[in-house]
């Protein structure tokens, strides 16, 4: 054989086993495919197997809206005990006494011993039939979540129809017409950096990306797709996708150009494809506010994420209900519910919301109703009337009330640090903190304290905040600081919605950057006595109500709680609420002993009281005092919350629980005796030189003070011979008309002049008159009862069963007229 055949003999021999070769690690990876494919579907036969016997930690049911058969696709928020569900072990889904279903815990956050504490339980209930229903059970089982083959990139960029926001009629307060703006799910995904997978199971993947547009930084839109997987793990079911128009920077040049901060007004086009999903006019975009396209139809699906079929599944039609245990549980769990009577048919259910993005219902003006004022309760009226009825209309109102966290103008955000980090991440509120921490990657541009300031001065982080972008606040009005509820955080926990828990900061930012939290919220070293020559007891910088301080927590408190453990803004919030904590360790053994003895919290003047107030912040700091202590932290919030519990325990072991409910003002001494304890109720009136008409049903020698200017009520004029610190005597009763004395029966005293005041009482039919004063629009009487409730269970100084069934015998006997019911409690162990 010559050389040349042998060659090629070489040659050929070489070709074949290189295709042999080929064949090999073709056949290895095809069999490494087939077995990632035959795993998740051994998982999914797995979870159909029958249960073992281990008890229900929760049950729910789900029932079917429509009278056609729905696709059990559902995601729902749980709230479990230390220890339910240890870290070895995860939560699964079962039908109430039957088989497994398809059913994995996301966006989980953990008590310190690494049990959960929160999660979204995504679950495949199957088919659903019309107008059938569904009751499930969730229990603990060792094991650990297993991941999904889908990569949701590349998904994404295969799709067929794209997924678009346009809009037109685009012009800004200061620039004038913008042109134009077109966005795109695809172009969005494209940009690595701009890109995150938040949720990976075998049946539910959560994906997040963001666009802005080349030089027009500063309206982003964020998409938040959760995509639903068949039983393979990798077969798209379907996709529920929520696109959020953002106006948010901090810095007026988060790509390097100066950009005009301004608000704008659109017209905006959601379309999948050529197919319109919603459509909205003449939108009026405030800087530092958001809003959400949403499933816009008249139906009990109203205001949930547009769905996606993309494997002929249409969209789900069923309503969830926790069970009472499970209610009561999630009330144990501390914050999660408060304290509410479950069965309760005082709700008004003729209420339909329908959700209109920068609206009415943008913000609290339509969350407001009689005894529904939002900052009386620890969730909004339309949060506990959905949790207490759950009939659909209820979660639809709850959904629609919930948009207001977006419109809140203090979504402020920097996630320019997303293009650095190889786990890219959507980071609200990054902030340098003064006394305390500097978190990593934050931008010098994005401190939010008062530099460094501790006396009183709340200018400092408004301006920063604000930057004074044109237009001010759009469409938004009306967001009261000092009157606030976190408005999206308990729909977020019910729903499992992301973009509702990414917009919980934003009422949360706002109460921060306001007088009542900035200065001692971000300087633990604040304590009411630094830079002032006169000591404030602890009270709020700029004259805030101490209310304030429970507000600011409990919007903390909820924007932290509905964080998964991976939720990069829970350091933040960790450390403001041991600011807050630290301020009332170190302001409270500075105050004098009768201060102390009575509470002693509420206003720098120590004989101002008012209950309403110390009870919102004992039911709150109780509420959420597990949580603190399990974090390490707590002492100031227990010492406030004990302090506060006092005079209201006194009250009642003198058998003036009425009062706790009453609007206290003045009271004669310091400290209080057990008569003078929480008996001034406010009432308003008018004077003509001697004589005194009051707005109350009064009777002879009952007491009177009169009170400094009431803003709510606008009365501000006084005779000149008026001593706010004199306890008078109401004489010469007549009707509504009576003078004033130092004595019982004694001597009318002179005034003169004529005007409006408020005034303190002491009725001498205390208990029979009370009823107008403590169940108005405000609640303050029911409030009490959630306060007593929740100091109960949290095991506050003093405070007994038997106080709580004696305020509740009280509150089941009295005038219940405009009585609001979403604070009223029951025993909840």
């Amino acid at each position: 054989m010559s050389y040349s055949d042998m060659l090629n003999e070489a040659n050929a021999l070489s070709d074949r086993l290189t295709a042999l070769e080929s064949n090999v690690v073709d056949t290895y990876e095809s069999m490494i495919a087939e077995a990632n494919v035959l795993s998740v579907r051994v998982s999914a036969l797995e979870d159909t197997a029958p249960p073992v016997d281990v008890p229900a930690l929760h049950t729910l049911t789900f029932s079917n809206t429509a009278a056609t058969s729905s696709r059990g696709l559902v995601k729902f928020g749980l709230a479990f005990e230390k220890g339910d569900i240890p870290s070895t072990q995860v939560a699964k889904v079962r039908i109430a006494g039957g088989a497994n279903l398809r059913g994995y815990p996301v966006d989980v956050a953990t008590w310190s011993d690494g049990s959960m504490r929160k999660c979204t339980m995504v679950v495949d209930l199957g088919s659903v039939a019309g107008s059938g229903s569904t009751a499930i059970e969730v229990y603990n089982e060792t094991g650990t979540v297993p991941l999904s083959t889908l990569n949701p990139v590349t998904f994404i960029s295969g799709l067929s129809n794209d997924h678009t926001i346009n809009l037109t009629n685009h012009n800004g307060f200061a620039s004038g017409a913008l042109g134009d703006r077109a966005f795109g799910l695809k172009a969005a995904s494209a940009a690595s950096t701009r890109r995150e997978v938040q949720a990976d199971t075998p049946l539910f993947v959560r994906y997040f990306c963001w666009q802005s547009l080349t030089g027009d930084d500063h309206l982003v839109c964020l998409n938040y797709l959760d995509i639903w997987l068949d039983t393979d793990g990798s077969t798209v079911v379907a996709m529920d996708w929520v696109p959020v128009l953002s106006q948010h920077w901090w810095v007026n040049d988060p790509t390097g150009a100066e950009q005009t901060k301004e608000r704008r007004t659109y017209d905006a086009v959601v379309k999948v494809g050529a197919t319109t999903v919603d459509s909205r006019s003449t939108l009026s975009h405030a800087y530092y506010c958001q809003w959400a396209s949403l499933y816009s139809a008249d139906d009990a699906q109203h205001a949930t994420p547009h769905w996606i079929n993309v494997s002929s599944a249409t969209k789900p039609t069923l309503s969830v209900t926790y069970s009472t245990a499970s209610r009561k549980k999630m009330a144990r769990v501390s914050g999660y519910l408060p304290p509410l009577k479950w069965d309760d048919t005082g709700w008004p259910v003729d209420l339909t919301f329908t959700y209109v993005p920068l609206g009415i219902n943008g913000h609290r003006a339509q969350i407001n109703n009689v005894g529904a004022y939002n900052g009386r309760g620890p969730i909004t009226r339309y949060d506990s009337s959905a949790i207490t009825l759950q009939t659909s209309t209820q979660w639809r109102n709850m959904r629609v009330a919930a948009q207001a966290g977006l419109a809140v103008f203090n979504s402020v955000y920097d996630h320019r640090v997303i293009d650095t980090e190889a786990s890219p991440r959507f980071i609200p509120q990054k902030r340098r903190v003064f006394g305390a921490t500097t978190y990593p990657g934050m931008a010098i541009e994005a401190a939010h304290a008062l530099l460094g300031q501790s006396a009183d001065n709340d200018a400092g982080s408004r301006d920063i905040l604000v930057d004074n972008p044109v237009g001010g606040s759009g469409s938004f009005a009306g967001y009261g600081t000092d009157h606030g509820v976190n408005y999206a955080a308990f729909a977020a926990f019910i729903t499992g919605e992301r973009y509702l828990a990414d917009s919980a900061m934003s009422p949360a930012s706002l109460c921060l950057s306001s007088g009542f939290m900035n200065i001692f919220g971000h300087n633990k070293a604040f304590d009411g006595y630094s830079a002032e020559t006169t000591p404030r007891h602890g009270v709020v910088p700029s004259g805030g109500a101490a209310r304030g301080r429970a507000w600011a927590a409990n919007m903390m408190s909820w924007a932290w709680a509905v964080m998964g453990d991976a939720n990069p803004n829970k350091l933040y919030l960790e450390n403001m609420l041991k600011n807050l904590d630290a301020f009332h360790s170190v302001s409270h053994p500075k105050w004098d002993q009768g201060r102390r003895d009575w509470g002693g919290w509420i206003f720098n003047d120590p004989h101002y009281y008012s209950p309403w107030m110390s009870n919102w912040m004992a039911m709150v700091y109780s509420q959420w005092l597990p949580h603190f202590t399990d974090m390490g932290f707590g002492a100031g919030f227990r010492v406030a919350s004990n302090a506060i519990m006092k005079p209201v325990k006194r009250a009642m072991d003198a058998n003036r629980i009425s009062a706790l409910g009453a609007y206290v003002w003045r009271v004669p001494s310091t400290p209080w005796t057990d008569t003078e304890l929480g008996i001034f109720v406010q009432s308003t009136g008018s004077w003509s030189g001697d004589d005194l008409t009051v707005g109350a049903s009064i009777a002879e020698n009952d007491r009177f003070m009169w009170m400094g200017v009431n803003s709510s009520n606008g009365n501000s004029a006084y005779p000149t011979q008026t001593d706010f610190a004199q306890v008078y005597y109401l004489i010469n009763v007549s009707g509504s008309t009576c003078n004033l004395s130092l004595t019982p029966g004694g001597s009318a005293v002179t005034f003169s002049g004529s005007g409006n005041f408020s005034c303190g009482l002491d009725l001498a039919a205390f208990d029979e008159a009370v009823s107008s004063v403590v169940f108005g629009g405000d609640s303050q009487a029911v409030q009490a009862m959630s306060a007593l409730v929740a100091a109960y269970m949290e095991g506050s100084q003093g405070v007994t069963l038997g106080h709580v069934n004696s305020y509740r015998t009280f509150l089941s006997t009295s005038n219940r007229a405009g009585y609001g019911p979403w604070n009223f409690s029951e025993e909840q162990t």
